[in-house]
């Protein structure tokens, strides 16, 4: 692995950290572990309508600590 890839990887893992333990615990079950959102839920014991939930709102505050927010970007004319 390059050193950027290490780097990304750690600012991955520092974003990861700032997630709630729900969140982060069903982001990593299915982005690193590979499981579905069914087996997910029978993981967890909770619904799987939770699970998209959890995974929905995990990945927008992850979007949201990479991306620039409007006030950043520049307006081209």
């Amino acid at each position: 692995m390059g050193s950027e890839a290490r780097r990304d990887a750690k600012k991955v893992i520092a974003a990861l950290g700032q997630l709630g333990h729900e969140q982060r615990a069903v982001l990593v079950l299915a982005y690193q572990h590979g499981l579905t959102c069914q087996e997910i839920a029978e993981h967890e014991g909770i619904p799987i309508g939770t699970v998209k939930s959890r995974l929905a709102a995990g990945m927008d505050k992850l979007r949201r600590m990479f991306l620039p927010s409007p006030s950043d970007l520049v307006e081209v004319t």
